[in-house]
């Protein structure tokens, strides 16, 4: 009978080993689970992977039949809708209407919406926390579940939360006649806590793979796209502290720095989204340590 090692980082579990023998040992990480990436096989004594794992086997895969796949899609279009809307509003702003603007946002904010909720799904279907599926490699598909200990789901449920108020925050942009405090309430509240939240994302997101030795640092591809997209995340969050709304004269902030800090957010967000189609393509040796 296999004995099985839970690693955790206080209340949450970040790894589990399966030992089979005292020569076999299979290693899963919540955020390989999740990715689809393999089990690594390790050390039966001190859990060590035998070898260490080859990073960049490829610089684009089409695998549509996953959802890592969609998921990075989804937030590299949404990135990209609001990278295309930042550019316009500080140096095209009068070729193009107020309109035709927001809803530049306002269809990111859609797409990154999609991809935080099949992120969400992700993790709830390929929980290690969850006995049935570390018994069964898979479990019947669900559309909603609580997995608290899971560091990756507490990840997507913020990133979720935010994405849903940015879609608040976009769509406010078209109503007119607001009063200065109605923009501030209604239009730069949600941006905040939005910022807010996609930055304590990233926080779990870092937490989640604080002590997986195999995640190098700089020679990672899941170290990257953890690191981008928290420096996406800041970028975001300054963003929205300079977008508020003085009362007395109805002047954001700063309007220049707070979209610039949008478009290098977003362009962090489209590449570490760009990335994570190069962290489901690993190499053959990677895949044959599990076999």
């Amino acid at each position: 009978m296999n004995k099985i090692f839970r690693k955790k980082l206080g209340y949450f579990v970040t790894q589990v080993v399966e030992v089979h023998d005292n020569a076999r040992a299979h290693l899963k990480t919540s955020r390989r689970a999740r990715k689809g990436l393999n089990k690594l096989s390790v050390n039966s004594e001190d859990h060590r992977v035998l070898r260490p794992l080859q990073e960049f086997s490829s610089l684009f895969s089409f695998q549509p039949q996953s959802l890592t796949w969609w998921i990075a899609i989804l937030f590299m279009v949404g990135s990209a809708c609001f990278v295309a809307g930042s550019v316009v509003s500080l140096y095209f702003e009068h070729s193009f209407s107020t309109l035709a603007i927001n809803m530049t946002f306002f269809i990111g904010s859609l797409f990154f919406t999609a991809a935080a909720y099949c992120q969400y799904l992700e993790v709830i279907n390929a929980d290690i926390t969850n006995d049935a599926y570390l018994a069964a490699g898979k479990t019947e598909w669900i559309w909603w579940a609580w997995r608290a200990k899971n560091l990756g789901f507490m990840a997507s449920v913020c990133q979720l939360a935010g994405a849903f108020l940015f879609n608040i925050n976009t769509f406010n942009c078209f109503y007119d006649g607001l009063s200065y405090v109605a923009m501030d309430v209604v239009i730069w509240l949600p941006n905040l806590i939005g910022s807010i939240l996609f930055l304590v994302a990233a926080g779990f997101a870092w937490l989640e793979v604080f002590r997986d030795e195999n995640v190098r640092i700089f020679f990672s591809v899941t170290w990257w796209i953890i690191w981008i997209n928290l420096l996406g995340s800041m970028l975001f969050q300054r963003s929205a502290f300079r977008s508020f709304v003085y009362v007395d004269s109805g002047e954001l902030v700063n309007e220049t720095i707070a979209l610039s800090a949008t478009l290098y957010g977003a362009v962090c967000f489209f590449i570490g989204a760009y990335l994570l189609i190069i962290e489901m393509k690993e190499p053959e040796q990677n895949r044959a340590d599990s076999t």
